[in-house]
């Protein structure tokens, strides 16, 4: 990986983190990002991240980050999962 890859999926993760802490949201990020952050190589493909959509600080962080979204959210059932995209 390249050092500047490396530095964008490092701001990623930071910016991230500082929003979701700035609303005080509970969560846990999963996947490649996680793997990053703790020293793996894997490939980044996307952003794995829990968090409880029906808190009640959900909207005020979804705000905050309206100007970044391009696509969802969207809940998707198939079979046992239910998950929401962003």
């Amino acid at each position: 990986m390249s050092h500047q890859t490396e530095h964008q999926q490092r701001s990623a993760l930071k910016w991230i983190v500082d929003e979701i802490e700035k609303h005080h949201m509970p969560y846990q990020i999963a996947g490649g990002l996680a793997a990053i952050a703790h020293g793996g190589s894997r490939p980044l493909n996307d952003i794995d991240l829990y968090m409880p959509f029906s808190d009640a600080r959900w909207p005020n962080f979804l705000a905050a980050l309206k100007p970044y979204i391009v696509w969802g959210p969207e809940t998707v059932t198939e079979g046992a999962w239910s998950l929401t995209y962003l």
